[in-house]
């Protein structure tokens, strides 16, 4: 995983930057959604992600975050309470769709050009 996202001043006034935790979630999985169309594995069985999509397990997001189950699903709740993902899951996993992702991960003219790559159309 190789790349970055775009993170807009304006957060600072969105209820998310005021908690530190939920924050550095919210963060982690922007890092984690994919920044193009892809295949992944997931336990065996190909799935097909859109960009602003992420596969993971609620088991996943618990070791990494280090909290309960329950706090990770409350937090994913409340952030589909807010319109700022949906959530689609299953026995396997659960694919995470951030909302309106390409108008604020767009590649524009604005993008900063040091250590861009030849060609930057598929990245963050």
């Amino acid at each position: 995983m190789s790349g970055w996202i775009k993170i807009y001043r304006e957060i600072t006034r969105h209820w998310i930057f005021q908690d530190a935790e939920k924050f550095k979630w919210w963060i982690d999985l922007l890092l984690m959604a994919s920044h193009e169309d892809c295949r992944v594995m997931v336990k065996g069985e190909l799935a097909s992600l859109k960009r602003g999509q992420l596969t993971v397990s609620l088991s996943f997001l618990s070791a990494r975050w280090g909290r309960s189950k329950e706090k990770v699903l409350n937090f994913l709740r409340l952030l589909e309470s807010d319109h700022m993902i949906e959530r689609n899951s299953d026995r396997k996993s659960t694919t995470i769709t951030i909302c309106n992702y390409d108008s604020y991960q767009e590649v524009s003219e604005q993008t900063p050009t040091a250590n861009r790559p030849q060609t930057y159309r598929n990245i963050f």
